[in-house]
């Protein structure tokens, strides 16, 4: 994993550079069923009706939660919406 990669060495490389804020703070990392509920939280209403993909992850990356397929799975969570 990224991420344990930069824990245990932070001077490895750009790698670090995706799992941290602007304001240098690290995210929290989400597996793929976490990222699920999350992804129906932002897009079915708690944040908003029915959230743009590229709107889904500027939301959940402002709320810190990151995992490396984001964009790919805000994408097929959008399309797969029946009322979209």
């Amino acid at each position: 994993m990224p991420i344990m990669t930069y824990l245990r060495d932070p001077d490895h490389g750009a790698e670090r550079n995706v799992h941290r804020t602007a304001e240098d703070l690290l995210l929290n990392s989400l597996d793929l069923d976490q990222a699920c509920v999350a992804m129906g939280e932002v897009h079915e209403g708690i944040w908003g009706t029915h959230q743009s993909a590229h709107k889904m992850k500027w939301s959940l990356r402002r709320a810190d939660f990151y995992w490396p397929s984001m964009m790919t799975n805000c994408f097929r969570y959008y399309e797969g919406c029946k009322e979209c």
